[in-house]
C-alpha cells in the first residue's frame, strides 16, 4: 500500500471482516494509505455473511476502512471503480459505498 498512485483497495478480511490488528506493520500501512487518500473497502471473504464491529479485530473503522457489508468482492471491486471513475470527492465516494445502487447490498447501511 505505499504505492503513491493507488486510488482504491478491497480487502477481503477474515470471516466477519477481522485481520490481524497486532501485525502493526499491516495496521501502519492501512492507515498510512487512507491519510494518502486511499479508499480501502473491507468485504468479508466468506460466501454468505457480512462485515461486522462486533469483535475487536473488526475495528477497521477505526484505521478509516469502509465496511463493505454484504457486497461480494466482485461487487465491491466494481463499484469502487465506477465510483473513482467518477472522480467524485472521497467524502462522496465513502457516502455512496455505504448506499444500495444496483442490488449489490441487501439495504443501505449509512
Amino acid at each position: 500500500m505505499n504505492n503513491k498512485s493507488i486510488q482504491g483497495v478491497v480487502l477481503q478480511t477474515y470471516g466477519s471482516g477481522t485481520i490481524p490488528l497486532h501485525h502493526t506493520k499491516l495496521t501502519t500501512a492501512i492507515k498510512a494509505a487512507v491519510t494518502r487518500g486511499v479508499i480501502i473497502v473491507s468485504v468479508t471473504q466468506v460466501i454468505e455473511g457480512r462485515i461486522s464491529t462486533h469483535y475487536n479485530n473488526s475495528k477497521l473503522g477505526k484505521l478509516g476502512v469502509i465496511s463493505g457489508c454484504d457486497m461480494t468482492p466482485e461487487a465491491a471491486l466494481a463499484k469502487l471503480s465506477i465510483l473513482l471513475a467518477t472522480k467524485a470527492s472521497n467524502k462522496s465516494i465513502r457516502l455512496m459505498m455505504g448506499k444500495n445502487i444496483a442490488g449489490e447490498l441487501t439495504k443501505n447501511y449509512n
